[in-house]
Protein backbone atom coordinates (compact mmCIF):
# COMPACT_ATOMS: atom_id res chain seq x y z
CA UNK A 1 0.00 0.00 0.00
CA UNK A 2 1.25 3.41 -0.86
CA UNK A 3 0.26 6.65 -2.54
CA UNK A 4 2.28 6.35 -5.75
CA UNK A 5 1.09 3.59 -8.13
CA UNK A 6 4.27 3.84 -10.24
CA UNK A 7 6.49 3.24 -7.22
CA UNK A 8 4.22 0.44 -6.06
CA UNK A 9 4.67 -1.27 -9.44
CA UNK A 10 8.45 -0.95 -9.06
CA UNK A 11 8.22 -2.60 -5.63
CA UNK A 12 6.08 -5.38 -7.11
CA UNK A 13 8.65 -6.00 -9.86
CA UNK A 14 11.46 -6.12 -7.30
CA UNK A 15 9.57 -8.52 -5.03
CA UNK A 16 8.74 -10.78 -7.97
CA UNK A 17 12.42 -10.91 -8.97
CA UNK A 18 13.22 -11.86 -5.37
CA UNK A 19 10.80 -14.78 -5.54
CA UNK A 20 7.58 -13.50 -3.99
CA UNK A 21 4.74 -15.96 -4.52
CA UNK A 22 2.28 -13.10 -4.96
CA UNK A 23 2.22 -9.34 -4.53
CA UNK A 24 -0.96 -7.31 -4.09
CA UNK A 25 -0.93 -3.54 -4.61
CA UNK A 26 -3.35 -1.02 -3.19
CA UNK A 27 -2.83 2.70 -3.86
CA UNK A 28 -3.90 4.58 -0.75
CA UNK A 29 -3.74 7.97 0.92
CA UNK A 30 -2.84 7.14 4.52
CA UNK A 31 -4.07 10.59 5.59
CA UNK A 32 -7.61 9.38 4.84
CA UNK A 33 -8.14 7.76 8.24
CA UNK A 34 -11.70 6.80 7.38
CA UNK A 35 -10.43 4.64 4.51
CA UNK A 36 -8.12 2.58 6.76
CA UNK A 37 -10.68 -0.14 7.63
CA UNK A 38 -11.56 -0.61 3.95
CA UNK A 39 -7.88 -0.65 3.01
CA UNK A 40 -7.07 -3.34 5.58
CA UNK A 41 -10.06 -5.41 4.51
CA UNK A 42 -8.86 -5.18 0.89
CA UNK A 43 -5.41 -6.36 2.00
CA UNK A 44 -6.87 -9.29 3.92
CA UNK A 45 -8.99 -10.28 0.93
CA UNK A 46 -6.19 -9.90 -1.63
CA UNK A 47 -3.64 -11.76 0.49
CA UNK A 48 -5.91 -14.34 2.07
CA UNK A 49 -5.34 -12.83 5.52
CA UNK A 50 -2.59 -10.90 7.27
CA UNK A 51 0.43 -12.37 9.04
CA UNK A 52 2.51 -9.20 9.36
CA UNK A 53 2.40 -5.47 8.74
CA UNK A 54 5.22 -2.95 8.35
CA UNK A 55 4.33 0.70 8.94
CA UNK A 56 7.01 2.83 7.34
CA UNK A 57 5.46 5.94 5.89
CA UNK A 58 5.78 9.64 6.55
CA UNK A 59 7.15 12.95 5.46
CA UNK A 60 10.17 15.01 6.42
CA UNK A 61 8.66 18.19 7.83
CA UNK A 62 9.73 21.66 6.71
CA UNK A 63 10.35 23.19 10.14
CA UNK A 64 10.23 26.83 9.04
CA UNK A 65 6.94 26.28 7.19
CA UNK A 66 5.48 24.49 10.22
CA UNK A 67 6.55 27.34 12.50
CA UNK A 68 4.61 29.79 10.34
CA UNK A 69 1.49 27.74 9.65
CA UNK A 70 -0.36 25.70 12.27
CA UNK A 71 -2.39 23.94 9.55
CA UNK A 72 0.84 22.68 8.00
CA UNK A 73 1.97 21.42 11.40
CA UNK A 74 -1.35 19.66 11.94
CA UNK A 75 -1.09 18.07 8.48
CA UNK A 76 2.39 16.77 9.32
CA UNK A 77 1.07 15.29 12.55
CA UNK A 78 -1.85 13.74 10.64
CA UNK A 79 0.55 12.03 8.25
CA UNK A 80 3.29 11.12 10.68
CA UNK A 81 1.38 10.37 13.86
CA UNK A 82 -2.41 10.08 13.64
CA UNK A 83 -2.27 7.74 10.65
CA UNK A 84 -0.06 5.46 12.75
CA UNK A 85 -2.51 5.60 15.67
CA UNK A 86 -5.31 4.56 13.34
CA UNK A 87 -3.42 1.76 11.60
CA UNK A 88 -1.87 0.40 14.80
CA UNK A 89 -5.26 0.23 16.48
CA UNK A 90 -6.90 -1.53 13.53
CA UNK A 91 -4.00 -3.94 13.00
CA UNK A 92 -3.79 -4.76 16.71
CA UNK A 93 -7.45 -5.70 16.67
CA UNK A 94 -7.01 -7.89 13.56
CA UNK A 95 -4.01 -9.72 15.02
CA UNK A 96 -5.58 -10.06 18.44
CA UNK A 97 -8.67 -11.66 16.89
CA UNK A 98 -6.41 -14.03 14.92
CA UNK A 99 -4.29 -14.65 18.02
CA UNK A 100 -1.19 -14.17 15.86
CA UNK A 101 0.56 -11.49 13.84
CA UNK A 102 3.57 -9.20 13.65
CA UNK A 103 3.55 -5.41 13.41
CA UNK A 104 6.79 -3.56 12.75
CA UNK A 105 6.91 0.24 13.02
CA UNK A 106 9.70 2.44 11.73
CA UNK A 107 9.26 5.53 13.88
CA UNK A 108 11.07 8.00 11.63
CA UNK A 109 11.59 8.12 7.89
CA UNK A 110 14.68 10.26 8.55
CA UNK A 111 16.32 8.04 11.16
CA UNK A 112 17.99 10.28 13.69
CA UNK A 113 18.94 12.94 11.13
CA UNK A 114 17.52 16.33 11.92
CA UNK A 115 14.99 15.23 14.52
CA UNK A 116 16.21 17.66 17.16
CA UNK A 117 16.05 20.56 14.72
CA UNK A 118 12.50 19.86 13.55
CA UNK A 119 10.02 20.41 16.35
CA UNK A 120 7.05 18.67 14.71
CA UNK A 121 9.24 15.66 13.89
CA UNK A 122 10.61 15.52 17.42
CA UNK A 123 7.10 15.62 18.87
CA UNK A 124 5.85 12.71 16.80
CA UNK A 125 9.04 10.69 17.38
CA UNK A 126 8.50 11.02 21.12
CA UNK A 127 4.92 9.86 20.82
CA UNK A 128 5.23 7.00 18.30
CA UNK A 129 7.42 4.45 20.13
CA UNK A 130 5.04 4.13 23.12
CA UNK A 131 2.07 3.42 20.83
CA UNK A 132 2.91 -0.21 20.05
CA UNK A 133 3.78 -0.89 23.67
CA UNK A 134 0.51 0.67 24.80
CA UNK A 135 -1.56 -1.31 22.32
CA UNK A 136 0.45 -4.40 23.19
CA UNK A 137 -0.61 -4.15 26.84
CA UNK A 138 -3.98 -5.51 25.77
CA UNK A 139 -2.20 -8.56 24.38
CA UNK A 140 -0.26 -9.36 27.57
CA UNK A 141 -2.70 -12.09 28.45
CA UNK A 142 -1.90 -13.61 25.08
CA UNK A 143 1.93 -13.53 25.24
CA UNK A 144 2.55 -10.36 23.24
CA UNK A 145 6.12 -9.07 23.22
CA UNK A 146 6.85 -5.42 22.47
CA UNK A 147 10.25 -3.91 21.78
CA UNK A 148 10.75 -0.27 22.81
CA UNK A 149 13.32 0.36 20.06
CA UNK A 150 12.66 2.67 17.14
CA UNK A 151 11.73 -0.44 15.20
CA UNK A 152 8.95 -1.62 17.48
CA UNK A 153 7.86 -5.21 17.01
CA UNK A 154 4.71 -6.83 18.19
CA UNK A 155 5.01 -10.55 18.05
CA UNK A 156 2.06 -12.68 18.88
CA UNK A 157 2.74 -16.41 18.61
Amino acid sequence: MGRNPTKLEAVRADLNVRGAASVALHPADLNDLGAHPVMLEAAQTALGGLDAALLAHGTLSDQSACEQDVQRTLQELQTNFLSYVSLLTLLANVFEAQRRGVIAVISSVAGSAGAAAITSMAARRLAKPPLPAGCGRGWKKQACRCSPSSLARWIHP
